[in-house]
């Protein structure tokens, strides 16, 4: 009910700023577990393009870098893509975004060297000092990121970056392409633009199994229903609907949504054999007879 969604949200939002001080004591093992249970709370009860869920997981990619790379590479992407969706590219969030990551990735290697290289890396997140929002006074490695609709003069977007922030960027425009080609019904291109998304998944972020991937697949597997392919479409829908209940539970909207979409999948492909079985059946009768 809404007065328990609105106790796990005040209880997920204590855990938020409980991480940021325990990510201060440099206490990452802490605040990493705190973050995912967050986001996992914002995740069910706001979605993931709510501004809390999106801060969430740039936080929790923030306190990754110093124990796992390629799962905090996969928590800053979550953030940008869900910033970019919801916001678009030119939003005052998604530019300060992109520039408060590039600062916390500055000094990492190339995208190979951080997947070679899993654990045990550490990354700085700047040392020059920036203003807290709530007090006004001048504070030591913490984000200027801000998530609001006021038209304020976003921070430039630096132009260079690190090797991943390139990489991310390459991946949104798969995604973005493949989105743009649905919409003009070129079905067969855009299924390849996923596909090149799920490569990269494989190759750069540490495979496929996270809650991007999971949205990605659904795309295929809608575009493959739409083919007439339904043995692909329901081997992509099976392997979100794991994704989603793993991460986020049986009961969260994505997680039904999946589920939703596999069984009328498999009553469509039910009836489309039962139809072609009559049909042949039919056929046999008729032979038969005459």
């Amino acid at each position: 009910n809404q007065q328990k969604t609105m106790e796990l949200l005040e209880e997920a939002s204590q855990k938020y700023e409980r991480a940021k001080a325990l990510h201060e004591e440099e206490d990452f093992e802490t605040a990493v577990r705190l973050l995912q249970e967050a986001v996992k709370t914002n995740e069910v009860a706001l979605g993931k393009y709510h501004k809390s869920t999106i801060k969430a997981y740039w936080r929790l990619g923030r306190s990754q870098l110093h124990l796992d790379m390629p799962a905090a590479l996969v928590a800053l992407k979550r953030a940008i893509r869900t910033c970019e969706l919801s916001y678009g590219r030119d939003h005052t969030a998604t530019k300060s975004l992109y520039e408060d990551v590039s600062k916390c990735l500055e000094g990492v290697g190339k995208v190979d060297d951080v997947v070679a290289t899993s654990s045990s890396h550490s990354s700085s997140c700047g040392d020059s000092q920036q203003m807290d929002a709530s007090s006004g006074k001048p504070n030591s490695g913490r984000s200027n990121m801000s998530i609001s609709n006021d038209g304020s003069v976003a921070p430039k977007t630096p132009a260079g970056g690190t090797d991943y922030m390139a990489t991310i960027a390459t991946w949104l425009h798969h995604e973005q392409e493949g989105d743009q080609l649905c919409s003009r019904r070129k079905f067969p291109q855009a299924i390849k633009k996923y596909e090149q998304a799920l490569e990269m998944e494989e190759k750069v972020f540490g495979g496929i199994n996270n809650m991007d991937c999971a949205d990605i697949m659904c795309k295929l597997a809608c575009l493959h229903r739409t083919q007439g392919d339904f043995d692909k479409s329901e081997e992509l829908y099976r392997k979100a609907l794991a994704m989603f209940e793993a991460t986020l539970g049986q009961d969260h909207p994505a997680t039904r949504g999946a589920a939703s979409h596999l069984k009328h999948l498999g009553q469509h492909k039910a009836k489309t054999w039962w139809g072609k079985t009559s049909s042949s059946f039919r056929r046999r009768q008729l032979d038969a007879s005459s």
